[in-house]
């Protein structure tokens, strides 16, 4: 007893670096835990996005009236793995100098998996139609990630796709900027390079 009276002090700096350590210790497990925690909740993330993502096609049905000297089409759309919520749908036919767009009002519509969404037009093109692409904006029910899917009459069953981010209207508007800068920088989108690819 004697011995701990007469270095109180040096057991005092000890047991207050003993307690740093471990404090420290602590902190990296959690740190580490916290880690593999949000790992797992990624990983759980992805594989909920995988089974409620859907998956569509499209395709074109499309003939030309040379007399009448008009174009008709028919648009068939179908879903696998999950139901689709559209947000927009356009339909572009390529021209040798114009390109011609049809924007299909489908926004809160759903179509789920085994159901067809269809529409059929036509007008009168100033050049033959060469070829066509269409671009669909949809999420999943939940309606937490958009997707944007271009498809083009090579590649009706799977096309170029990327996920819209989920911002607030200022956010968004500035990552639209952002992505209307590059389209500018790049000579267009990148649809519209695969169509002069194409031609």
């Amino acid at each position: 007893m004697h011995w701990i009276f007469q270095h109180k002090d040096e057991i005092q700096a000890l047991t207050n670096v003993v307690i740093a350590v471990l404090t420290v210790v602590l902190i990296f497990l959690t740190a580490v835990y916290s880690h593999a925690n949000r790992r797992t909740m990624k990983i759980m993330e992805a594989d909920l996005r995988f089974r409620t993502k859907p998956i569509p096609k499209i395709v074109l049905a499309r003939s030309a009236d040379e007399a009448a000297r008009s174009f008709q089409w028919k648009l068939t759309v179908t879903v696998t793995n999950a139901p689709l919520l559209f947000r927009e749908l356009k339909l572009f036919f390529h021209q040798k100098n114009h390109r011609h767009m049809e924007y299909l009002q489908v926004q809160r519509r759903i179509l789920r998996p085994g159901e067809e969404f269809s529409r059929e037009a036509s007008f009168y093109p100033s050049d033959p139609v060469l070829d066509w692409s269409a671009e669909v904006k949809y999420s999943d029910l939940t309606g937490l990630v958009t997707y944007k899917t271009s498809f083009t009459s090579e590649e009706n069953d799977f096309g170029y796709e990327e996920v819209i981010p989920k911002l607030g209207p200022i956010a968004f508007f500035w990552w639209r900027c952002k992505e209307r800068y590059k389209e500018m920088r790049s000579g267009g989108s990148l649809q519209e390079k695969l169509d002069k690819l194409n031609r």
